[in-house]
């Protein structure tokens, strides 16, 4: 399937997100280099796969049937001399900081870093005080850290901070992280915060200075719960029945993961309401939606397409931004998704590093979501909403996040035909 035809559509009925692969990456990195656990409805991906892998390299005896992992460890890992991070991202960003908390040198292969954050780990090893030597395949980091004060600024920053926050409490000494205002309400940050207090890690953040403090000495002692559901992918499901319908969403109100930011602002509008026990989120169509003036994106970037669609449809026109210093694939989203809304009818326009959007009824058309996930999914929701039938070329580029998330809408009641 590349192609598929959304006609507008009421959609209802009852939807359970996938678990959350941010919260269950960092989950079961922490039990593998702390004391071991057992994670139910835990999502399979390469990324999570090479976590593992990394982890059993550490000494961790790691057991995966069906959505379940159990993990047995002995608190702080063993110092393996060479890391494999199976070419991915997310285990190259804790490779990096956990080798630069041991004695002994560590090598770490296959690792797979982007460059703006390579060039950034020069930086962060000179403020540990850690000697690393890199060549294309092979990045050897000489520790123990010795310094206190790291500074994160910026994409890099980002990159490794979540590394840095689950690494340290590992430590010989107390470390400070000083993070710009970029990587204080990144995604990741946010996260990675909210598997700390999972593990009850000792550690303080100072908001307006952006500074954390981390105890050392620590462990992560054992934990047996479930990942929880994805407010990330979720919130394309609830972006549909607050546009066309009505139904309920298994969304803990609880969670601290980042999109729930930005339901806040629809709740404050009264669009969506919760269950008594906070685990479900109920959602209704009220258009014209009413958004604020100003939506900062930067602490939910996956959601800039989905907010996009959503301010054509606010009674008041809608600034999105500022667009810096986001990511380069959420700062393309955002101008695909731009170009897409406005062959639909749109009046989409960007002026500095921030979108200007007014209301604006959407007519049917044909759009290509150029092989961007997040853009396909949100131009499907626009296919709810518009007069006419919407054609959206490349609409399995949504499987990179979603395999089902076309079915998914069908089964709520949406016109949607494949092919």
């Amino acid at each position: 399937m590349s192609n598929c035809t959304i006609s507008k559509s009421t959609v209802s009925g009852n939807f359970t997100p996938p678990a959350s692969i941010p919260l269950a990456w960092r989950a079961l990195w922490c039990a593998s280099i702390g004391q071991g656990g057992a994670f139910g409805n835990c999502p399979t991906h390469s990324d999570i796969k090479a976590i593992l892998r990394l982890g059993g390299q550490l000494g961790a005896d790691i057991t995966v049937e069906r959505n379940t992992v159990d993990i047995l460890a002995e608190g702080l890992p063993f110092p393996s001399e060479l890391l494999t991070c199976s070419l991915s991202s997310r285990a190259s960003r804790v490779a990096f900081p956990l080798a630069a908390i041991f004695d002994s040198g560590v090598k770490i292969k296959e690792f797979k870093i982007a460059g703006s954050a390579l060039s950034g780990m020069d930086s962060i090893a000179l403020d540990m005080g850690v000697r690393i030597t890199k060549t294309p395949d092979e990045i050897f980091v000489s520790g123990p850290q010795i310094k206190t004060l790291i500074p994160l600024d910026n994409r890099a920053g980002a990159y490794w901070a979540s590394g840095l926050m689950m690494a340290l409490p590992l430590s010989q000494q107390a470390s400070v992280l000083a993070m710009d205002d970029f990587v204080r309400i990144h995604p990741s940050v946010i996260n990675t915060f909210e598997i700390l207090t999972l593990f009850g890690i000792d550690y303080s953040f100072q908001t307006e200075e952006g500074t954390m403090t981390i105890s050392p000495y620590q462990a992560y002692p054992a934990r047996y719960v479930d990942i929880p559901a994805c407010w990330r992918e979720g919130s394309y499901y609830l972006g549909a029945f607050v546009l066309c319908g009505k139904g309920e969403v298994a969304l803990s109100w609880g969670s601290n993961q980042p999109e729930r930011e930005f339901w806040k602002i629809i709740f404050a509008n009264k669009q969506i309401a919760f269950s008594s026990d906070g685990q479900t989120i109920i959602a209704k169509s009220s258009l014209p939606l009413s958004l604020p003036p100003m939506i900062d994106p930067r602490p939910f970037p996956s959601l800039i397409p989905l907010m996009m669609l959503f301010a054509t449809q606010s009674s008041k026109s809608t600034k999105i931004g500022p667009l810096v210093p986001i990511s380069a694939p959420a700062l393309a989203s955002a101008r695909i998704m731009a170009a897409q809304l406005n062959r639909l009818g749109a009046k989409i326009t960007f002026e500095g590093s921030h979108i200007n959007i007014p209301y604006s009824p959407l007519s049917g058309g044909i759009v290509d979501s150029q092989k961007n996930g997040r853009v396909a999914m949100a131009l499907g929701l626009a296919g709810l909403i518009a007069k006419s039938p919407v054609k959206i070329a490349n609409a399995d580029a949504s499987d990179k996040y979603n395999k089902n998330f076309w079915q998914d809408l069908k089964t709520l009641g949406a016109n949607v035909k494949i092919g």
